[in-house]
């Protein structure tokens, strides 16, 4: 998440069932969105990449209230930690998204909220950042295939310049992970990361 830095944000959400396309261009309407798409059904998987916290800023708070369960990926150790604690039922993976399988150095912003694993963001705002680690990066179809249990009704996205390359590797091809609906952020970090943007994927 970017809060307090964001200038502009698209939330891209993707209905394949309804061939539909909605974009929101605040942050504060994809919880209503889902509501129309998804109603109070209390069966739901998702999967929540980049999930940052399970109840601040989460777009897959409600819905795990509901009664779904899903997959949380997140590059922070500790913000993967308080998955594990609130969702101990949920499959919680310590991991970077990548265009191949390889060992990534992440950048811990101030406030963690845009903390990231591109280079180019780090190197756009280097005061904001103030620690690195090194975290296991996979290909989100690769993920998709070790570790989704069924396809998700809902992804949420949310990778702070790297979402173009999350979805170009993803596995398309493959029905458990292509998700009914997608949500992805789009703002001035995936414009410093020089990303395309998600059409070109989708």
């Amino acid at each position: 998440m970017t809060k307090g830095w964001l200038i502009t944000s698209l939330v891209l959400l993707i209905a394949q069932c309804q061939k539909q396309i909605f974009i929101d261009t605040t942050t504060d309407d994809e919880e209503m969105l889902m509501s129309n798409l998804f109603g109070d059904s209390e069966n739901g998987y998702y999967a929540d990449i980049g999930a940052y916290d399970p109840m601040y800023q989460s777009n897959t708070f409600n819905l795990h209230s509901q009664g779904w369960s899903g997959v949380n990926v997140d590059a922070n150790h500790s913000r993967i930690q308080k998955f594990i604690y609130q969702r101990a039922e949920d499959t919680n993976l310590h991991l970077a998204v990548a265009s191949s399988e390889k060992i990534l150095t992440f950048y811990e912003s101030v406030d963690d909220s845009a903390s990231t694993a591109s280079e180019k963001v780090r190197n756009s705002q280097p005061s904001t950042f103030v620690g690195s680690s090194q975290v296991h990066a996979l290909p989100l179809g690769e993920i998709c295939r070790r570790y989704f249990l069924a396809k998700p009704n809902f992804m949420n996205l949310d990778v702070e310049g790297l979402g173009y390359e999350a979805l170009a590797s993803n596995d398309w091809q493959n029905p458990k992970c292509y998700p009914e609906v997608i949500s992805t952020e789009w703002n001035w970090l995936n414009t410093v990361a020089n990303e395309n943007t998600p059409r070109q994927v989708l």
